[in-house]
């Protein structure tokens, strides 16, 4: 099998939550040929598995390989807030969306990591989107108010 159909059957095997089995074959498909989309994916696949040093790694080697890899800013985000890093995490989403991802949960995570971080968002809530705000609820576990 080429890197391609490596990534392909890792991809699978994340999408069944099979985490064992897609590790093996995007290990494999980095083995043939490196890409920032392969490592954004393992890293993705140690992330739900706890392994947020080595998910952190992962991010770190898809950027590396791809500066402008919106995508893995924002995933290199989401580990940052797992590990309560919130100043980073929040530049690193940030830096996902000056790159043009654009997804209402990266807004939320934005200003969830705000709110860990003392800022007072109420105001410019209100002028978000109910996607945002509902999301937002949902991370913060909350019904209510901000």
């Amino acid at each position: 099998m080429d890197y391609k159909e490596l990534f392909e059957k890792g991809y699978e095997y994340s999408q069944k939550d099979d985490l064992d089995k897609a590790e093996e074959f995007y290990m494999k498909s980095l083995e043939k040929k490196e890409t920032p989309e392969t490592w954004n994916n393992l890293g993705n696949v140690y992330r739900r598995k706890g392994l947020l040093g080595k998910a952190i790694e992962a991010y770190k080697r898809a950027i590396e390989m791809d500066p402008n890899y919106a995508l893995a800013y924002f995933n290199f985000g989401c580990a940052l807030i797992d590990m309560e890093r919130y100043g980073e995490a929040l530049m690193s989403l940030e830096k996902s969306k000056r790159l043009g991802f654009s997804d209402p949960r990266l807004s939320a995570l934005i200003y969830y990591c705000r709110i860990k971080l003392g800022d007072n968002v109420k105001k410019e809530l209100e002028e978000e989107s109910e996607e945002v705000r509902k999301i937002l609820r949902e991370i913060l576990g909350e019904a209510g108010s901000y």
